[in-house]
């Protein structure tokens, strides 16, 4: 949610600051745009709350090119509140179906987390198909995630010592695991030393057989 807000507070910026009305116009439409977005984010996490202890959350499914819905986020996205940490796209074209919005606040929970923990080094972003599924892994080159907490690190307002002082209220991988599953699938992660950590989301291209109509 960090992300929208600090368009909104730097488009507000611009517009007292500007004398042009064009330059304001966009500063207005950005505002706009990311308020819209940031109401959504709201939704997502009421439905994140919810799926703890329940079935599925709620999708919205549509037939989508996710590699367009990434170069949407790196334009819109990934050039605010990076905190000047690179982040590259690679792989190719996939298209399917699935919840566009809810896989985008999974991309941008798994790079907010590599930004705070990655120790300010590149991230990759890379999709690819398999088998009729989708594989999308972000990856970042920071300290790893002790093997002991790969499978806790997803869970319900999972905090510990190694985190507390990490701004968060442990919901985002649980959230990105919710929807992975809700999509008929699941994620994973893989961290060492020599490796990195890389969190891989693995789902059916097509997701309409395992998503209640």
């Amino acid at each position: 949610m960090r992300t929208p807000l600090s368009v909104i507070a730097n488009g507000a910026q611009l517009i007292r600051m500007s004398l042009q009305e064009e330059v304001a116009r966009r500063a207005a439409a950005a505002i706009g745009t990311n308020a819209s977005r940031l109401g959504e984010m709201i939704s997502e996490l009421l439905n994140a709350l919810a799926y703890h202890g329940s079935a599925q959350i709620p999708l919205s499914l549509s037939r989508f090119d996710i590699v367009d819905m990434l170069n949407d986020l790196q334009r819109e996205n990934f050039r605010y509140g990076t905190d000047g940490v690179q982040v590259d796209l690679n792989g190719g074209s996939v298209w399917g179906y699935w919840c566009r919005g809810c896989m985008r606040r999974v991309v941008e929970n798994l790079v907010n987390n590599a930004i705070k923990y990655g120790d300010q080094r590149p991230i990759t972003i890379a999709t690819r198909e398999s088998r009729g599924r989708l594989m999308l892994s972000v990856h970042n080159e920071g300290n790893p995630i002790p093997e002991s907490r790969h499978n806790h690190i997803f869970e319900y307002l999972s905090r510990d010592v190694q985190t507390a002082s990490v701004p968060g209220w442990g919901i985002g991988l649980h959230f990105v695991r919710a929807v992975a599953e809700s999509h008929g699938g699941s994620v994973s992660v893989d961290s060492s030393a020599e490796t990195g950590t890389t969190f891989l989301i693995d789902v059916p291209v097509d997701c309409r057989p395992f998503v209640p109509s």
